[in-house]
């Protein structure tokens, strides 16, 4: 929802930012418009990561099998194929800024870690994934306040809400 109103908002205020050709705008806005246009993609993303586990969540509840081990090894393979998505969907992301090559390859280091401990059959190191998980989200939160401290430059705070 935020990242419709914040297109919404930044292309109410000021159309031809939004719509302005790449090499009229100064560096520094360039950049301005990167980081806004990462955390839009990453927003997408975000919201395409949690469809897809709510489907293989729904997947599992409504499984017929009864045997734990059969579960358990459908689970697993279900959890292979949804990390497959999403690692193609991370793929197919081209993160501009630093800051977003990072949260890019942190989270593909964390889905290459579980489908390899899922291959060859041993445990992920939870506190290792933990941190990275940790390090996405500071960075996405620091994003997100670049964000939305770029869309009070441009508009009357009146009209910026989180």
């Amino acid at each position: 929802m935020k990242k419709y109103m914040l297109s919404a908002v930044l292309l109410l205020s000021d159309p031809q930012l939004i719509m302005a050709e790449p090499n009229i705008a100064t560096p520094h806005t360039q950049q301005q418009l990167n980081i806004v246009d990462d955390w839009l993609a990453y927003q997408k993303f975000a919201s395409q990561a949690t469809k897809v586990n709510e489907e293989y969540q729904k997947k599992f509840e409504t499984s017929s099998i009864d045997d734990l081990d059969e579960r358990y090894a459908q689970m697993k393979i279900d959890g292979q194929q949804q990390n497959k998505i999403l690692v193609k969907m991370l793929e197919a992301l081209h993160p501009h800024t630093p800051e977003f090559i990072e949260i890019q390859k942190l989270w593909l280091d964390v889905l290459h870690s579980e489908i390899k401990a899922v291959d060859d059959k041993h445990n992920t190191d939870d506190s290792e994934i933990s941190t990275k998980l940790e390090k996405i989200s500071a960075l996405n939160s620091n994003l997100e306040a670049q964000v939305f401290h770029f869309i009070q430059q441009q508009n009357p705070p009146e009209y910026v809400t989180d």
